[in-house]
This record gives C-alpha cells, sequence and structure tokens, in this order.
C-alpha cells in the first residue's frame, strides 16, 4: 500500500481525483480496492469500484464499467447506502447511453429521479437532470435537451457549484450550436470558460474549447476557430481528449478544413476515424463526411461521393440533424457535379426536409434560451444576494415587475422575428381591500402567498407569474395565442376560487380576481404596450362586475 494511509483515505483521494488526475485516480483506486480486499473492508471496496468503473466509462469501455459499476451498486445496496447507490445507477444509466441505447438511459435517469427522490441531494439530481439532457440531445430532441439543462440550471444556481455550473454551461452551447442559435451559444460558452478557468477540471476544459472552436466556426470567425483546434490537438492521447468519443477531432478536422490546413486536417481525420472504430454511430458518420470533404479538395469526386453515400446509409436516431444535413447537402453537391442531376435533385429534396426539422427544432429551443439567458443573467451576479433578491417579490417569493420587464422584452424581441405568438395577462384580486378590513393586513399577506401558489402551480413550466405590485399580479404564456391563454386564466379564476387561506381560526375561500387578456403582436408590439393593454382591458372587467375574464375593452 501507498505511504498515503489506510484504505478509506486512498480511495477517498481517488474520488476525488476522478477529474483532475484521473490516470493516478485510477491507480489509487485499485491499490484501495485490493487492500480493501484483504481487510474485508466492503464499504471502501465498493466505492473503489465505483470510482474505477466511472474511470473505465470515460477513458476505456462501457462494457468494462458495466462490470464494475454493477458490483457497485450491489455492494451499496447491501450496506444500506443509498447515495452511493444512486451514484452507481447514474453511471449505469450513462454506460447505456454510450452504448448507443439513449432510449433505455432516459428510462433509467428518470427512474433515478422519480424513485430516489428523497434520497438526492442537490448534486446528484444535477447529474441526473445533465444525464436526461444528453439522453435528449442523442435522440436528435434538442429544444427538450435544453428544458433539461434550464431545470439543471435551477438545482445548483444557489449552490458553490463552479465545475457543475460550467459543465451545464458547456452542453448548453452546444445545444445551442447544433440547434443554430450560434450566437446565443458564443455567450454561453464564454461564460463557461470562465467558471471553468476558477477549477481543475482539464476534461471540462476540452469540451469547452472544442464547442468554442466548433461555435466560432459556424458563425465565419475561422482565424479565432484555429487556435482552439490546435490547442485540442497539441497532445491527442490525452486521456481528457480520449474521452470526448471523437467528437474533439471531428471539431479540429472541421476548423483545419476551412482555415485551408489540408496537412493538419488530415492527421485530425485520422484521430477521428480511429475514434469512430471504437464508437461507431455518429463518430462514424462525421468520420466518412470529413474524409469526403478532403477527397473532394483534394479532385477525387468519386472517392468523395461514395464516402458521403455510406454515411447517409449510417443515418440512425441519434445522428445529429446538423450532421444529416451536412452530408445530404455535399452530396447533393456532388452528384450535380458529377453530371447525375435527376439523383442530384432527390437529395436536395431530402437534405431539405432535414433542413426544415432543424429549423424548427432551432425555434422551439430559442424559446427555452430566453429564460435561461435570464438565469444565466442571474447566475453570474449571484455572489451579490441584493441582486438576486430584487427580482423576487420579498412576500410571494414570485418574479416581480423588475424581472417581468426585462423577460418581456426579450420574448418581445425574439418572438418578433420567430413569428411566436405570446400572450400577456393582468390580474387584480377582487374586494382585497375588504380582507384586510375584516381580518388584519397579516391575513391579506396570507390570501397573497395563496393566490401566489395556486397561479404558480396551474400554469406551465415555461410560464412567468410575476406580482406586478399590491394584489395585481401579471402572467406571461409565451407560444400561447390570446384565446388560448383566456381558457387558462379562467381556469386559474376558478382554482382561486377554490383555493383556502388558513390562519389560526380563521378560514376563507372565494377569493376571485379581475383579469385582462391581450396577445403579441395583434394589441401590440412592444413591451409596455401590452401591459397596458392588458391592464386596461382589466380594468374593464372590474367594471363589468369583477371575477371575469375579458380579451377585448
Amino acid at each position: 500500500m501507498s505511504a498515503d494511509g489506510d484504505p478509506r483515505t486512498l480511495v477517498d483521494k481517488a474520488w476525488e481525483a476522478q477529474y483532475a488526475n484521473p490516470r493516478d485516480s485510477h491507480a489509487w483506486a485499485r491499490e484501495a480496492l485490493a487492500a480493501a480486499g484483504a481487510k474485508g473492508d466492503a464499504t471502501t471496496r465498493a466505492w473503489a469500484l465505483l470510482t474505477i468503473g466511472n474511470y473505465q466509462l470515460r477513458y476505456e469501455s462501457p462494457a468494462l464499467a458495466r462490470a464494475s459499476l454493477a458490483e457497485a451498486e450491489a455492494l451499496f445496496n447491501t450496506l444500506g447506502d443509498p447515495r452511493g447507490a444512486i451514484l452507481a445507477r447514474n453511471s449505469l444509466a450513462r454506460v447505456r447511453m454510450m452504448e448507443g441505447d439513449a432510449k433505455a438511459a432516459y428510462a433509467m435517469f428518470r427512474a433515478i429521479l422519480e424513485e430516489d427522490a428523497g434520497s438526492l441531494s442537490a448534486f446528484d439530481r444535477f447529474y441526473t437532470l445533465n444525464g436526461i439532457s444528453g439522453c435528449c440531445a442523442a435522440l436528435g430532441d434538442s429544444p427538450q435537451s435544453i428544458g433539461y439543462l434550464f431545470e439543471a440550471l435551477g438545482v445548483v444556481r444557489t449552490e458553490n457549484a463552479r465545475p457543475q455550473k460550467a459543465m451545464l454551461l458547456c452542453n448548453l452551447g452546444g445545444e445551442l450550436v447544433a440547434v443554430g442559435d450560434y450566437e446565443e451559444a458564443l455567450t454561453v460558452l464564454q461564460e463557461a470558460e470562465t467558471l471553468a478557468a476558477e477549477v481543475n477540471h482539464p476534461r471540462l476544459r476540452v469540451g469547452i474549447i472544442a464547442n468554442l472552436a466548433d461555435c466560432l466556426l459556424h458563425l465565419g470567425r475561422l482565424a479565432e476557430a484555429l487556435p482552439r483546434a490546435r490547442a485540442l490537438m497539441a497532445d491527442p492521447e490525452s486521456p481528457h481528449i480520449s474521452a470526448a468519443e471523437g467528437n474533439v477531432f471531428t471539431t479540429a478536422a472541421l476548423v483545419f478544413l476551412r482555415n485551408d490546413c489540408d496537412p493538419e486536417a488530415e492527421a485530425a481525420i485520422a484521430l477521428a476515424e480511429r475514434e469512430a472504430g471504437k464508437h461507431g454511430g455518429p463518430c462514424h458518420v462525421w468520420a466518412l463526411y470529413l474524409r469526403a470533404m478532403l477527397l473532394a479538395k483534394q479532385g477525387d469526386l468519386e472517392g468523395a461521393i461514395a464516402r458521403l453515400a455510406e454515411a447517409r446509409t449510417r443515418f440512425e436516431e441519434r445522428t445529429p440533424l446538423l450532421l444529416c444535413g451536412l452530408v445530404l447537402e455535399s452530396l447533393a453537391d456532388l452528384t450535380a457535379r458529377a453530371g447525375r442531376h435527376a439523383e442530384a435533385f432527390a437529395l436536395q429534396k431530402e437534405y431539405f426536409g432535414v433542413y426544415e426539422r432543424r429549423l424548427g427544432m432551432g425555434t422551439k429551443a430559442r424559446y427555452y434560451a430566453v429564460q435561461i439567458r435570464y438565469e444565466l443573467n442571474r447566475l453570474r451576479d449571484e455572489r451579490d444576494r441584493a441582486r438576486e433578491e430584487a427580482l423576487r417579490d420579498s412576500l410571494t417569493g414570485l418574479y416581480n415587475r423588475r424581472y417581468l420587464d426585462s423577460v418581456l422584452a426579450a420574448l418581445v424581441s425574439l418572438f418578433g422575428r420567430t413569428g411566436q405568438p405570446l400572450a400577456v395577462a393582468m390580474l387584480d384580486l377582487d374586494y382585497f381591500k375588504d380582507v384586510n378590513d375584516q381580518h388584519g393586513h397579516l391575513f391579506g399577506d396570507e390570501v397573497l402567498r395563496t393566490v401566489a401558489r395556486v397561479l404558480t402551480e396551474g400554469t406551465r413550466a415555461g410560464d412567468v407569474v410575476c406580482r406586478y405590485g399590491g394584489e395585481e399580479f401579471c402572467l406571461l404564456f409565451p407560444n400561447s395565442t390570446a384565446e388560448d391563454a383566456m381558457a387558462r386564466v379562467e381556469s386559474l379564476l376558478e382554482q382561486t376560487r377554490r383555493a383556502e387561506t388558513r390562519m389560526g381560526d380563521v378560514v376563507k375561500s372565494g377569493i376571485t380576481f379581475s383579469a385582462g387578456v391581450c396577445g403579441f403582436p395583434e394589441d401590440g408590439q412592444a413591451a409596455a404596450a401590452l401591459v397596458e393593454a392588458a391592464d386596461r382591458i382589466l380594468y374593464t372587467a372590474k367594471n363589468q362586475g369583477r371575477g371575469r375574464v375579458l380579451r377585448r375593452a
């Protein structure tokens, strides 16, 4: 045994070094495993197997990892250690994902969230949500992937979790690149880069550099992408590079090709082909595409066409739409250059189908990205707790008017470009002064909290609920027409009417509100105009008898 002490000290050291120093971590875990076996120490054995399994998963093979992780899970269950068992199950789900079965992995991650909810720490929940996001990305559903990343951000928002936040931002940036939102991706990835500089996580930094290079490439900023591509190729045998399943070499090759650095492109493509032999799936399609592009540059038209045609036959559920589009577009172009125009026309039609699907994905993903943008702003400023509190109403916990103003302006700007609908509702509690006069202001505060809870629980995850001031609330319904929002607000009115507020012996129900609903862009094309329109309709509802929802004044 090493001079580091007993097996438990050694395995703790191995666990802590997993990301910063994986090779030493693996060696220490092996040493701890041998020592634990000699001493009959089941706890150390379980944690050593978990550490070894994670190393095998990241740097060797899913098959090796499966055996180690399954044994670790069994030991943790025998020991009555729910945290260890959850970590092992989380890693086993990642095994399934790396084996190409993203649907099975998704089910395993969901089971952890649903069955082990009471045992999950904030970080356990974060890693599980991040895993689900990865499954959605592998299945080609970028909007859903981004939605889970948004949820994961909420889990670690207030935690001292720079590595986790940097990891989330890295993944988010990658998904935004996948759906074509390159400017937003660049902002997110630069934030990730700043956070990652503060932690010792070389593998994460590799992922961020690769995503930044990819993003800059799509933005046409080739000179800025080139040094990042060269940084990725500086040590191609690094374990942090190999853990990326060939994606690092793919990105580097693309940058070199676009910068006409053909010898460097050849080296990167050869490595991408090597990794494709290990991982298959999208890696193989990328390798074929890259080789085809280099052959085309070298004048071997038929060789390029042959590889693109093979790449097309390897499309599967987890092949990114971006990659499908690149293959089909290039194959159509080269086939036309070869004089096979009918075939090229059919390929072009196929390409446009993929393009339209990707465009649709991008629109949905940008909707999530608006919310994420504002959460990211809050994340950047979270060291100043006063800033966080300034965006929340202290009584109800809802967002306040300041937050409303910023997010509504962003939604109007975005949806003005994408053509998506947006509805705004203003709500004002009826006869609230009477409640305060009869039961006191403390009871009135409790009524406001009850209404806030009803509004929050009765709206969708993507809707925004704000306390506008006093007994007035504002609701935003992205991707909803005013007519759709009317139905939702009428349902909220009924739920509010049924809700009970209790304080001591006092129980009150039957609270109602009056509401006005308007839609973008028909009722206003600026944030202030929409709020004003909804407020005007609200007071018409008041004047018509209260306890009602109106669409027009």
